[in-house]
């Protein structure tokens, strides 16, 4: 669900192949994620904040008409190509360098308008099923009586490859604990 999923989201839909996206958040973005600010008492509540990556340079061709048609649609926006150069003494100098892009609704908004309109998004909730299903299985495999299975086989297989006849225990508690 980050930048590179859905560039190749969308090079597969345009190559006409179904596609499904699945990421662990509850929005597209991943390392370009961002949040509102909320609950700050200024008046810039509401207001996006990237917390992964804050801006982004583009030099490959494809990708710069890319950007192009985003600053059109009003997604994204030229920042700066120049950065005042600090140290522990003071400023430096300035040094500069590539146009930087910057998103007025966080540049969560990038990928989600480069997202494919028609692609199958699958979020975090499938992450949760996942853990769910398995934690619900092997359970169901600690509850075998007779033959083989169950919960000595559980325990002897903790104290063979973990020296640990409870790992089973952690195991289980790991992967319910496993979040979006």
């Amino acid at each position: 669900g980050g930048i590179s999923g859905i560039a190749c989201a969308a090079a597969l839909t345009e190559a006409g192949r179904p596609v499904t996206v699945r990421d662990r958040g509850h929005r597209l973005g991943v390392r370009m994620a961002s949040r509102a600010l909320r609950n700050s008492d200024t008046g810039f509540d509401g207001r996006p904040v990237d917390i992964g990556a804050s801006y982004f340079t583009a030099s490959n061709p494809e990708f710069v008409a890319t950007v192009e048609r985003l600053v059109e649609q009003g997604v994204v926006r030229p920042w700066t190509d120049t950065f005042h150069v600090a140290t522990r003494d003071g400023i430096e100098g300035v040094k500069t360098g590539p146009m930087r892009y910057a998103a007025p609704r966080g540049l969560r908004s990038v990928v989600e308008a480069l997202a494919p309109s028609d692609a199958d998004i699958r979020r975090g909730d499938e992450v949760r099923r996942v853990a769910t299903t398995k934690v619900s299985g092997r359970i169901a495999g600690l509850e075998s009586v007779g033959g083989f299975g169950g919960k000595a086989v559980a325990l002897a297989s903790g104290e063979l490859y973990s020296g640990n006849p409870a790992f089973y225990k952690k195991e289980l508690l790991e992967t319910a604990s496993v979040t979006p």
